[in-house]
Order: C-alpha cells, then sequence, then structure tokens
C-alpha cells in the first residue's frame, strides 16, 4: 500500500511540476468552486426545508384537517437522513420556531418554558 501511495505521489508531483502557474491558479479556483458549490447545494435545501415546513405548518395550526401531514418531521428527517444529525436537529428547530413565530402563535415566555421543560 504504501508504494503505491509513492508512485501516486510522485506521478502527480511530476504533473504538477509541468504545469505552469496560470494551470495550477485554474486548477486551485476549480477546487474552491467545488468546495463553494457543495456547501451552497446543504445551505439551500436547509433553507428550502426550512421555508416550506414552516409556510405549512402556518397552514395546520389556522385549518384543522383531518389529514395532519407534518412537513416539519419531514423536513428534519430528510435533511438529518441527507446531511447529518446537526443539520437535521437545526432545520427542525428553525423551521418550529419560524412556523409558530409565523402563525402568530409565538411568545417568548411560552416558547422558553416550553424549551425548558423539554431539556429537564
Amino acid at each position: 500500500m504504501a508504494e503505491r501511495l509513492a508512485v501516486l505521489n510522485k506521478l502527480a508531483g511530476s504533473m504538477l511540476g509541468r504545469l505552469s502557474t496560470q494551470q495550477k491558479v485554474a486548477i486551485a479556483a476549480a477546487v474552491f468552486l467545488l468546495i463553494l458549490f457543495l456547501a451552497a447545494k446543504v445551505a439551500f435545501w436547509a433553507l428550502l426545508f426550512i421555508l416550506v415546513a414552516s409556510i405549512a405548518e402556518v397552514y395546520n395550526n389556522q385549518f384543522r384537517t383531518p389529514i395532519h401531514f407534518d412537513l416539519v418531521k419531514l423536513g428534519t428527517i430528510l435533511a438529518s437522513s441527507a446531511y447529518g444529525a446537526g443539520l437535521g436537529i437545526f432545520v427542525g428547530l428553525a423551521s418550529s420556531f419560524f412556523s409558530k413565530l409565523f402563525s402568530a402563535d409565538f411568545s417568548a415566555f411560552q416558547y422558553h418554558v416550553q424549551l425548558r421543560s423539554i431539556l429537564q
């Protein structure tokens, strides 16, 4: 395994040695843009989950329907399965917070008491 890594390292070093400075900068910029695109994609989907779940929960708070499809839970599950538990927790808390805020069913004291009772 170490021999293979040494060969790959030597090959990469010889290839980078042949490139001009402009080509090296172009490769570095392409790698940077790829990383930035991946981070932007995660942020886009997280914000979309939060927005859709918040608006849908406002509808569920105003009109009681026999079939209650909870998009807050769905967004939380999709975000955590696609991007990890940390982002899933963030999406769930943010969409729950904004749905309460948008539906005018929000008071800071009530939300604080609910969080305190959950954490105890």
